[in-house]
């Protein structure tokens, strides 16, 4: 699955992992309004992700793309490309559209925020990083 992760730091306080799923939610909705604002619209509105995190798709071109965040060390994004099995036998990965997301979401990120942000374009760069 191609991937591209966005971690970033709001709080020099570690963030009580019992009410890390209630801190997520607003952070994570204030960026996706953001984004709205920009004119990107969800297909799937933000929900909840398996208790930690938050998701919404959303549709970039011709890709299905979800953004998830979740609470860890620290505030981390995924932003993954949705392909079917038409779209993996064709070779299609929607590298141009998850970089074009990527780089709308870390600039919307930072004026929400007015924290750095770091972009990692592979799993592996994010694990090194």
């Amino acid at each position: 699955m191609n991937s591209r992760f966005i971690t970033f730091e709001t709080v020099s306080e570690p963030i009580d992992p019992d009410v890390e799923q209630l801190t997520v939610k607003p952070l994570f909705a204030r960026i996706v309004g953001a984004l709205e604002a920009k004119g990107v619209e969800f297909i799937e509105p933000p929900a909840e992700w398996d208790s930690y995190g938050w998701y919404a798709d959303y549709q970039v071109g011709s890709a299905n793309l979800t953004c998830m965040m979740q609470r860890s060390d620290a505030w981390l994004i995924l932003i993954s490309s949705n392909r079917s099995l038409m779209d993996r036998l064709k070779g299609r990965h929607y590298n141009r559209e998850l970089d074009e997301f990527s780089g709308l979401v870390v600039s919307t990120v930072q004026e929400t925020t007015g924290v750095p942000v770091k972009l990692f374009n592979s799993e592996a760069e994010f694990r090194a990083g």
